[in-house]
């Protein structure tokens, strides 16, 4: 397609954006009337006659049809025509949240994209404390704290948490995500109020957390460990939906009881994202 325009020579190319303006003897006419005298034979120009005679050829502009396609004037109708470039072609859709945008029938789309974020450094759950006095577990402090830092743009649309960690009577321990720069966060399993579960139960696997089961994490009755799989979070993750995604996200894991102890091993965090 060729896209430069005819101007008062009566060139019948395929017009695009730009004009030129060209003058014959004429006698007086309105400005920006029409004026058939001035009919260059080009349907892919507006022709004009100014105030003062002079006949004004002006290209026809066609709307810009995007990165995949190319737009231009048809010199048999004078209509704006577009025609889409080739498949597979790199082009940029404008949407943060896409990667590989590639043509496809003249639009471009892009991949939308999670932002996955892991630590797979192994570090020990600090173990809790017993005050003999009171005869009872009692919160250290102490707590083991894995930051995951993200600098992706868009706000966020539903988060889950992977957790790969070992740990003898599971129930002692709170564990728990948080996302510094909005405030907010949630509990991703605590029990110490819940004395139904057996408190010999052990974890020792990936466990997912997530708001897409409702199956909650907890050791059942009797001698049995807790599965790796997927568990519904205390906390609905949904807490974090519309927190802007960049920033430092933290887990939280505390020991609340001395003697026995456990690792993590490694946390993943997916981020699904929102750039509207």
């Amino acid at each position: 397609m060729n896209e430069s325009g005819a101007s008062g020579d009566g060139n019948a190319g395929m017009g695009g954006q730009g004009g030129g303006s060209g003058a014959e003897p004429g006698g007086a006419g309105s400005g920006g009337e029409s004026a058939p005298d001035c009919d260059d034979g080009n349907p892919c120009t507006d022709d004009r006659r100014t105030a003062g005679g002079v006949c004004v050829y002006t290209e026809r502009t066609c709307d810009d049809p995007g990165p995949c396609a190319t737009s231009g004037c048809d010199p048999a109708t004078g209509a704006c025509v577009v025609l889409p470039l080739e498949d597979g072609l790199a082009c940029d859709d404008g949407n943060a949240c896409t990667e590989e945008d590639r043509c496809t029938a003249g639009v471009c789309e892009g991949s939308a994209t999670d932002v996955v974020v892991s630590d797979t450094k192994s570090s020990a759950i600090p173990d809790g404390s017993w005050d003999p006095r009171r005869d009872r577990c009692e919160r250290s402090g102490k707590a083991l704290e894995i930051a995951l830092p993200v600098s992706a743009p868009g706000s966020v649309a539903s988060v889950e948490v992977d957790l790969d960690f070992e740990h003898t009577y599971v129930t002692e321990l709170d564990v728990r995500l948080r996302h510094e720069a909005s405030g907010r966060e949630a509990v991703l399993f605590h029990f110490e109020d819940e004395p139904a579960y057996d408190e010999d139960a052990d974890a020792d696997g990936v466990y997912t957390f997530t708001d897409s089961t409702q199956v909650p994490f907890g050791p059942p009755q009797g001698d049995d460990d807790i599965e790796p799989g997927a568990y519904a979070p205390r906390e609905p993750l949904a807490i974090f939906a519309g927190a802007p995604v960049a920033g430092t996200w933290r887990l939280v894991a505390v020991d609340t009881c001395e003697g026995d102890r456990g690792r993590i091993r490694g946390v993943t965090l997916r981020i699904r994202r929102s750039c509207e």
